[in-house]
């Protein structure tokens, strides 16, 4: 089954990533910001925005395993409220977690080990200083 799922995800990938909605601050920009801001982290990926109704996301990792977050690239505030909305309810397995909002995007961060607070602090001022 899961093999019969990986062409329609794939497409819906490249859709996604064919139709970024181009605000600020990108994905790219974001991750520009934290690693040269002392946050190293890694590539990371694309992740299925369709799930949470957004126009385009990315999921990746401190490098110290510290947290993971997604961020995600909306076409309005309105889109960025629903997302967040739908994240709360539709996926409360994923626990407590933190969701940050600058122009049309949103982070959403998750501490996977002691200590990750602290990096998360230093996150939210390094994505505060983007516009």
């Amino acid at each position: 089954a899961a093999a019969q799922l990986r062409p329609v995800i794939l497409s819906q990938l490249r859709e996604e990533a064919g139709h970024r909605p181009g605000g600020a601050p990108t994905v790219g920009e974001v991750l520009r910001a934290l690693n040269d801001g002392g946050v190293p982290c890694y590539p990371g990926r694309q992740s299925l925005a369709v799930l949470t109704k957004a126009d385009y996301c990315w999921h990746t990792r401190t490098k110290d395993d510290a947290i993971a977050f997604s961020i995600c690239e909306y076409t309005s505030t309105s889109a960025v409220e629903r997302s967040q909305h739908i994240s709360l309810t539709e996926f409360p397995s994923i626990g407590e977690r933190t969701f940050l909002v600058q122009g049309n995007t949103m982070m959403t961060i998750k501490v996977h080990k002691p200590g990750g607070e602290v990096t998360i602090e230093k996150v939210k001022e390094l994505f505060a200083s983007l516009h």
